[in-house]
């Protein structure tokens, strides 16, 4: 599964001054051993080198990408040797948000916004085809303003971006996608929906089925859930309304097994971790809680679907220590694709944690992933749960981070990372498990 919830990017902003990004790969990562940490990039100030996202595939290929001082630039990773870093986008700047997906047969696809000034800005994207970058291309309308890129890629190599737009004047709105390949370019945007809406998060299996959520930028006055699927045939269904706009209700989790089941999770402030369910060619079943807790609401949630239909979200809890103090830890419940419950709520992370950005992923074999950062230490770390284990193996990876981001393959792993003050490094470091 190629999932890619930058949510990562967007949940959380700690402002703290580095950044990690993790992969943690294969379905055995207990006993993984990780390599020594290279360094793939350096900034003398903190702010200049920033979203990082990552993308891996099941041969072992790992393609990074960040912004450092306003370009989009790359680097990848075979044969677990790193290649040079590539610039993607003007050295002049104004490259922002990149996101990346990595296909099977090694082709690479990375989309970013990129200021066009004037309150314009486009979305851009590039191919890594055969080895080499190809141009940029724009790939949204003219005279909007692009947020919330998101890239994703099938099992034949067709990548594909989802985003919302807007004009200078907020207005005009829409959702939208597009499909592409490196022979063909891209397809004009279709538009999902003609609403204004600032979240957009996409999910894509190898069978070319995906879904694509959103919700707005109102975080206390309220928005709605909304999805559409995609099938295998490149047919989207129409949009479904999950929940009604609610206080403090935004920023949908999103994803899609190998199977074709597809689950949406959000936070609502009063009855706790929401979430909707579409198995392949069904509707999505009525919105129900997952998981409601006295003096643990659900907060911020993201959700990973294995190859065989199983969900597990993983949320963030505010709950009282005995000693009085507020902590902000992470809880998972899992959702058979033969169940209809939700599972007892059990611990990703200490219970004394304060968490301030994560994300989940699952491999096709059914290991499940969470890369996390602790806003209050300054560390950043990852947890693994096996298939048929019931908790999870907690490790702390780095310091000083901001953000996080996670991707999964089957056999693959790595986790990157920046770190420094003065001088910033993005790190990275990989594993291979049996």
């Amino acid at each position: 599964m190629q999932s890619l919830k930058p949510a990562t990017l967007t949940r959380c902003a700690a402002g703290l001054a580095a950044t990690i990004l993790l992969i943690a790969g294969t379905d055995a990562l207990a006993g993984a051993t990780w390599s020594p940490a290279a360094t793939l990039a350096t900034a003398s100030q903190p702010a200049t080198l920033y979203n990082p996202a990552i993308a891996a595939n099941g041969a072992g290929k790992q393609v990074a990408v960040w912004v450092q001082d306003g370009q989009v630039q790359a680097r990848i990773q075979e044969s677990g040797v790193w290649g040079p870093t590539s610039p993607l986008s003007p050295a002049t700047g104004g490259g922002s948000s990149p996101s990346v997906a990595v296909a099977a047969d090694g082709s690479v696809t990375v989309a970013w916004i990129q200021d066009q000034g004037n309150g314009h800005s486009t979305l851009e994207a590039a191919f890594l085809n055969a080895g080499q970058w190809g141009l940029p291309a724009t790939v949204s309308n003219a005279g909007i303003s692009v947020t919330s890129p998101r890239a994703g890629v099938d099992g034949t190599g067709q990548a594909t971006l989802a985003w919302a737009e807007a004009d200078a004047a907020g207005t005009t709105c829409a959702i939208q996608t597009a499909t592409g390949r490196a022979a063909t370019g891209w397809s004009q945007p279709l538009t999902l929906a003609n609403t204004c809406h600032g979240f957009v998060y996409l999910d894509v299996n190898g069978a070319g089925e995906a879904v694509v959520g959103w919700s707005d930028q109102g975080y206390l006055s309220g928005e709605g859930i909304y999805a559409a699927t995609r099938d295998a045939s490149g047919l989207w269904s129409a949009v479904s309304e999950l929940a009604i706009p609610k206080y403090r209700q935004y920023l949908p989790g999103v994803a899609i097994g190998e199977d074709g089941t597809a689950v949406v999770v959000w936070d609502e402030t009063y009855t706790g971790l929401n979430y909707s369910r579409k198995r392949r060619d069904g509707a999505w079943s009525p919105t129900a809680v997952a998981y409601a807790g006295i003096y643990s609401i659900a907060s911020l949630a993201d959700v990973a679907v294995d190859g065989q239909g199983n969900a597990t979200a993983v949320f963030l809890i505010w709950t009282m220590l005995p000693s009085g103090a507020m902590a902000y830890p992470l809880q998972s419940v899992q959702l058979k694709n033969t169940s209809g419950t939700w599972s007892k709520p059990i611990y990703v992370t200490a219970k004394s944690q304060n968490i301030s950005d994560f994300t989940v992923e699952a491999s096709p074999g059914g290991s499940v992933a969470v890369a996390w950062l602790d806003y209050m230490t300054g560390k950043s770390g990852v947890a693994s749960m096996l298939p048929g284990e019931t908790r999870w193996s907690n490790v702390t990876l780095g310091k000083g981070s901001s953000e996080v981001a996670l991707d999964m393959a089957a056999g693959h792993a790595a986790t990157l990372w920046t770190s420094g003050y003065s001088t910033t490094s993005l790190n990275v470091s990989t594993a291979v498990a049996p």
